[in-house]
């Protein structure tokens, strides 16, 4: 006859229950790839002593972990049978030198990601527009080369969009005016040509900072609660008319354009009291505007 075995500590019925639960509270298996994807990706040599990236320690759990593991990263609440999901990363600026992995798009919670002053080279992957969730996009101060992703315009709840000072190129599609909630779009020190498209729609936008590009041709309509305007350092020509309709302007740099004509009354009328900083001046005329007073200076014959 066969026996049968009993436990009498009741323990042992529930470890498979206990060890179940934890593993699904831990950070789900994609992201984790992810994550080691992206260290893997940069140089071992340019991750410093006590940087972020030198805490991510795949010993342990990325969203579990605690004290200085894994910082620069956040994640969901854990919750119970869910796995956690990475939500932020946000890595400190002290020159990761590498390529961005193309794993990033899979990061499908991904709400922020945050690489400046680093030395990240290559192409900014086209797998980012399946960050459906972004909400700030910021890469300033790197080496990321080829054009704007046109994929992007997926990216609907983005707010911030930071590509400055890089050596990004082409034009700048006309499909970026399909991120209606974005407040701050910088794209200046990149080599982006042709005309700005418009982006009238763009209602929310605050900040507005195409300097240092190769842009060429008209102003074109822009967006009406703009309180910071820099379009210095192109080749920008015609008439500056569509600044007389920026009543919330307080900071403005048209220098170093081609602009010319007189400056219109309508310019002159905008609220003064609002106004900190304005440059205007180009290679036929500088103006200069403060807050109670205009002139133009002519420039001297080159």
């Amino acid at each position: 006859m066969a026996r049968q075995l009993f436990c009498s500590n009741p323990a042992y019925f529930l470890l498979p229950i206990l060890l179940f639960s934890s593993a699904h509270a831990l950070t789900d298996d994609v992201d984790i790839e992810v994550l080691r994807s992206l260290k893997d990706r940069i140089d071992p040599n340019s991750i410093p002593p006590l940087s972020f990236l030198e805490t991510w320690n795949f010993q342990v759990d990325p969203c579990e972990s605690g004290g200085g593991n894994f910082l620069g990263v956040l994640c969901t609440q854990r919750e119970e049978n869910v796995s956690s999901r990475v939500t932020e990363i946000d890595l400190d600026g002290v020159g990761y030198d590498g390529f961005l992995t193309q794993q990033i798009g899979n990061l499908t919670e991904l709400t922020v990601l945050s690489l400046g002053n680093n030395l990240f080279r290559g192409p900014i992957p086209d797998s980012v527009s399946k960050l459906e969730k972004l909400t700030i996009l910021a890469t300033p101060g790197n080496y990321f080369t080829g054009t704007f992703p046109e994929q992007f315009g997926k990216l609907k709840p983005l707010q911030v969009l930071d590509f400055s000072h890089n050596r990004l190129s082409g034009p700048i599609p006309p499909t970026i005016s399909e991120f209606r909630s974005l407040t701050i779009l910088r794209l200046s020190g990149n080599a982006f040509t042709g005309n700005i498209p418009n982006l009238h729609g763009l209602w929310k936008l605050s900040t507005l900072d195409l300097s240092s590009n190769m842009l060429y041709g008209p102003l074109p309509r822009l967006p009406v609660n703009l309180k910071e305007l820099v379009l210095s350092h192109n080749t920008l020509s015609g008439h500056i008319a569509p600044i007389q309709n920026l009543v919330k302007l307080d900071t403005l740099d048209l220098s170093d354009n081609r602009f010319s004509g007189a400056i219109q009354q309508g310019i002159l009328a905008l609220p003064k009291s609002m106004v900190r900083s304005w440059r205007l001046h180009g290679r036929a005329c500088t103006w200069t505007v403060t807050i109670w007073w205009a002139t133009c200076r002519h420039s001297s014959p080159m």
